[in-house]
């Protein structure tokens, strides 16, 4: 998993209107960045303006009732509960939060904006083109743009990738914006995961990504452990205990407690409730039941 961090970051882009895209779907206003060299590369301060991560890893969210992917939603949801992530549903007092709508695009499975940008924001699933032929594994697309809402850039943009991910061919100069590798100024939470949520498979790049033994990168539809441990790292403080339903209800905290009062509480809760995530810090917690 990578992050961007305080420091001002070259990052390749595809402008769209009022919008910079990076790699392909992260969507970042064109206000909120400053291009000092070119139309081709914009330089973020994120954290001052651009990721801002949500408060106490809650997110309230929204779904438009022409949105065709709520069973796969709610797995996605229940896929971010064992990263200590709680989506609820949007209240009147939520002034930030995510809207999940359809998108009839052809030529993208997903978009996102990136991080908490403030008020309303998007997260747009294809309908059509892509969605349709089957190149969009829809669970995978819904927990891929999730994880660009949280903050989270393309695993295969991080600067080390060129030793873990070679190409069938050289990258044309259409497309080199979406596979641009972010400077090593940027924050990296782990080692280099093939298996995370937020690569590409080999199924929908041009040209092929494939791994440096040549086999196919898939689009995997659940949360790897490295994840996970990048989403704890970078969300859940030390010190703090959490406690979660498996469908990402949080029902304590996240506060200061010592680890063995955390763990005490959260057996206790466990005896009326089999289900549930309990976190102490970044580490996961195991309990007696």
């Amino acid at each position: 998993y990578i992050i961007l961090n305080g420091k001002e970051t070259e990052i390749a882009f595809e402008k769209r209107g009022t919008y910079a895209f990076v790699g392909g779907d992260i969507r970042i206003p064109l206000a909120k960045v400053s291009s000092t060299r070119s139309e081709s590369t914009l330089h973020l301060s994120v954290a001052a303006e651009t990721r801002q991560t949500w408060p106490n890893g809650i997110i309230p969210y929204s779904v438009s009732n022409d949105f065709p992917y709520v069973d796969e939603l709610s797995y996605a949801i229940s896929e971010w509960a064992r990263a200590g992530i709680s989506w609820v549903s949007r209240t009147p007092t939520d002034v930030d939060f995510i809207n999940f709508e359809a998108s009839i695009s052809e030529t993208y499975c997903g978009l996102s904006d990136y991080g908490r940008s403030g008020k309303a924001q998007q997260i747009k699933i294809a309908t059509t083109g892509f969605a349709v032929f089957g190149r969009c594994k829809i669970k995978n697309t819904i927990l891929h743009e999730m994880a660009h809402a949280l903050g989270f850039m393309h695993e295969h943009q991080r600067s080390d990738r060129d030793t873990y991910v070679s190409f069938d061919s050289p990258i044309p100069d259409d497309t080199a914006h979406v596979f641009y590798k972010v400077a090593p100024t940027q924050v990296q939470l782990t080692k280099f995961d093939l298996a995370s949520v937020t690569m590409y498979g080999t199924e929908i790049t041009r040209p092929k990504m494939r791994t440096k033994d040549g086999e196919t990168i898939s689009m995997n539809q659940s949360l790897s452990s490295l994840d996970i441990e990048g989403t704890k790292m970078l969300y859940l403080n030390d010190g703090d205990c959490k406690i979660m339903s498996a469908r990402g209800s949080i029902l304590y905290g996240p506060r200061p407690l010592k680890k063995s009062e955390c763990v005490d509480l959260c057996e206790r809760i466990s005896a009326n409730l089999k289900q549930l995530y309990c976190f102490f810090g970044a580490e996961s917690l195991s309990i007696k039941q």
